[in-house]
């Protein structure tokens, strides 16, 4: 039995043990990173795609309607121009890891196979933890870093350059961003302007299924609402994170939202892109050389990317 209690230091011991318990831990490792914050519990959920490959992501665009749709009658002339209005966006892949790092006198201490378990678990989790924090303020930073993932302030805007599209000469390449002001004296006006502003813009007559502001839009949402109106979104709810309900759409908050900003947005049109080969992959623990201990990583390789600006909208200056 003492076999059982006792762990026997080794290369192969040692690296099978915590290869073994990674590879375990690893199956919930990605859904740890998603629920831990609301924007990424969201994409996760309703628009993550997963890609094997390519130099880049290129999007395809539509800006433009076919204009040969017509009614005929008859033996008339069908039209037949040649048609533009397509055209593509094309977003670079970013990159994210995190080291977990277990020292050799970490290893002697937690003597024991279950000590080494339980030190890997631990390290897992704050690894888990500092990059899902790391993903949610790049998610909302207000201006774009080239070595990070698309920043939502960036793409709900109504101009600047995304996925090689320039919004200050592309006009169809812009989201409706409204400067509102006192939420008692306007707020609810402003967001039922935004709300049907987006759902006009093209053709599809898309209505926005997300929104999120601070901490404090939600609560002076909150408070314009009688009690009968207070319905929450059961799955959000169920996955930790406070909700109301705007229209049909959940409305949360998140921490690393710009202050006074209220985001309205379309999944169908916002996507978080994963490489399937990096997709919170683990990689195998490495000792090196001139260290007395062994290091992994956990990496990502993802983007988000948007086909349609203008489902997407935003309040900003909302006060009190």
């Amino acid at each position: 039995m003492a076999a059982d209690k006792l762990f026997t230091y080794g290369v192969a011991n040692v690296d099978s043990l915590l290869a073994t318990t990674l590879s375990s831990i690893q199956k919930t490792l990605a859904d740890n990173i998603f629920t831990r914050y609301p924007l990424l519990y969201w994409l996760k959920d309703k628009g993550k795609v997963v890609l094997s490959g390519g130099a880049t992501i290129v999007q395809p665009l539509m800006y433009a309607v076919n204009s040969t749709a017509k009614p005929y009658n008859a033996y008339d002339i069908l039209d037949t121009t040649p048609q533009d209005g397509l055209t593509s966006a094309q977003f670079l892949w970013k990159q994210y890891s995190v080291s977990i790092t277990i020292a050799g006198r970490e290893e002697r201490q937690n003597s024991g196979k279950e000590g080494i378990i339980k030190l890997l678990e631990a390290k897992t989790k704050q690894a888990e933890m500092s990059l899902a924090r790391q993903l949610d303020v790049d998610l909302w930073a207000t201006t774009q870093d080239t070595a990070r993932l698309n920043a939502i302030p960036v793409i709900v805007d109504d101009t600047g350059t995304v996925g090689d599209v320039a919004g200050a000469t592309q006009t169809w390449w812009r989201a409706t961003d409204t400067a509102s002001g006192s939420f008692a004296a306007r707020g609810l006006s402003d967001m039922r302007t935004l709300y049907n502003t987006i759902l006009n813009q093209s053709s599809d007559m898309g209505t926005p299924d997300y929104l999120i502001g601070t901490q404090s839009v939600l609560e002076f949402y909150e408070a314009s609402l009688q009690p009968q109106q207070r319905f929450t979104d059961e799955k959000m709810a169920n996955a930790g994170f406070q909700t109301l309900k705007y229209k049909a759409a959940p409305f949360t908050f998140g921490a690393s939202v710009p202050s006074g900003h209220l985001y309205m947005l379309r999944s169908e049109n916002l996507s978080l892109v994963c490489h399937s080969d990096a997709q919170f992959k683990t990689t195998q623990f490495v000792k090196p050389a001139n260290q007395d201990a062994r290091t992994a990583q956990i990496l990502l390789m993802a983007e988000v990317t948007t086909d349609n600006r203008r489902k997407h909208g935003r309040l900003t200056g909302v006060t009190a």
